[in-house]
């Protein structure tokens, strides 16, 4: 990318150090970087251009075979609206359905594997 030291970088609008410091302590936890080099991971996900740790989400599901699964609970991570809902189906009835599935499984609660069950179920 050209950028060999992230603190010299001379941008429009320069970034505070300790954001800049988090930003990289980020990217070495997700493996983008080694040595404040970018690896192979960190390429790809630079190219994919989304959120870094969703990014770094979809990868590894790419890597351990399991990429639909990991694209669901992205989309599951993502979402400001109603997922249950059919283009037929009203938002109360989305609501309805998805409690429902809720309780076939036996969780109320919000983690994600309980989205991933409904949402295959439905």
């Amino acid at each position: 990318m050209g950028v060999d030291d992230v603190f010299e970088f001379n941008a429009i609008v320069p970034m505070p150090h300790d954001g800049l410091r988090d930003a990289i302590s980020n990217a070495k936890q997700l493996q983008a970087t080694h040595k404040r080099r970018l690896t192979e991971t960190g390429m790809l996900m630079v190219k994919l251009g989304l959120q870094p740790s969703l990014t770094r989400f979809l990868l590894e599901g790419l890597a351990q075979q399991c990429l639909l699964e990991t694209v669901v609970l992205v989309c599951f991570i993502t979402a400001i609206g109603p997922v249950y809902t059919k283009p037929s189906q009203s938002i109360s009835g989305a609501t309805k359905l998805r409690t429902a599935s809720f309780r076939k499984t036996g969780h109320l609660s919000n983690d994600l594997i309980t989205h991933l069950q409904s949402y295959e179920k439905w």
